[in-house]
């Protein structure tokens, strides 16, 4: 195999994406690559170049690698669904330590029943299927999305990492048979679509090359509000006593949040913020 030597960074990617985007395009670890002063072969070179082109166009790395880490596991991603983030590994944190302190009240006869309301690539379900595993508790995951793309894709998720999860296709809780809406939740948890129609951030920039149910909403409104209003009256409906509803939002909206929390019925709500000190989470608890 002929190798050619360096090829020049590209200004705009920073070292980070050119390393990534050279081990997409060699399937061969960064160590080795740098070991070898970053060669790579024609085939491999073609492809590299074509990824910086779509990068350069904005394309969201994880998009091109096929993959985003969260919480210190390698998700698959794609198009179609949205990408990871590590804002919501704090709506991770916030669940787990909720759970841990009412780790008395589940056991291997009666698990802790978890739902996870819009899953994506099924990061939140899978990650706290295994978090909670992890610290002896015993769980029973449950997930839904109205894409059927992305729940092949949390599918295989699951099954790449090891997480047992039920999955549903359909509207938050309406995708549910009716004998496990019945059987009441203990813990629920969402990232729903919060973002803006008029938002700049959804206007332009690397968020226009995410689906647009996942941000927006199936009704986008311009406050963002539509599926966060209407997840507060469902969720009650099926969340068990002394149960826990969880949910991410954007960080213009904790306010509005907490307010259809309020209507819905929640009695105990809990405003939170995010590493970088934003509004980014309400818990509500009947």
């Amino acid at each position: 195999m002929n190798f050619y030597p360096r090829l020049a960074t590209t200004p705009s990617l920073s070292r980070h994406e050119d390393l990534a985007l050279r081990e997409a395009a060699s399937g061969r670890p960064r160590t080795q690559l740098i070991a070898n002063d970053l060669s790579l072969s024609e085939s491999e070179c073609a492809l590299y170049e074509r990824l910086v082109r779509r990068r350069l166009a904005g394309e969201p790395l994880s998009y091109l690698l096929g993959h985003k880490e969260f919480y210190g596991r390698r998700f698959w991603v794609s198009p179609s669904c949205l990408i990871p983030r590590p804002e919501t590994e704090g709506l991770v944190e916030a669940a787990l330590d909720w759970a841990t302190a009412q780790a008395h009240r589940f056991a291997t006869e009666s698990p802790l029943r978890l739902l996870d309301l819009g899953t994506g690539s099924g990061c939140l379900a899978v990650t706290l299927s295994l978090e909670l595993q992890a610290r002896g508790i015993a769980v029973r995951t449950y997930a839904t999305d109205l894409s059927e793309c992305a729940l092949r894709l949390a599918r295989d998720n699951a099954a790449w990492l090891g997480a047992p999860v039920h999955l549903f296709q359909g509207s938050w809780t309406a995708a549910l048979p009716e004998t496990e809406r019945a059987g009441g939740f203990d813990l629920v948890v969402s990232n729903p679509p919060y973002v803006g129609s008029e938002d700049p951030e959804f206007l332009s920039g690397e968020l226009g090359w995410e689906p647009a149910s996942a941000l927006v909403g199936s009704r986008p409104s311009q406050d963002g509000m539509n599926d966060l209003r209407e997840l507060g009256m469902q969720v009650l409906a099926c969340l068990g006593a002394g149960g826990l509803f969880a949910v991410e939002h954007g960080n213009r909206q904790q306010q509005w949040v907490v307010g259809c929390f309020q209507n819905a019925g929640f009695l105990h709500i809990t405003p939170m913020n995010d590493l970088a000190g934003r509004p980014r989470y309400v818990l509500g608890r009947l």
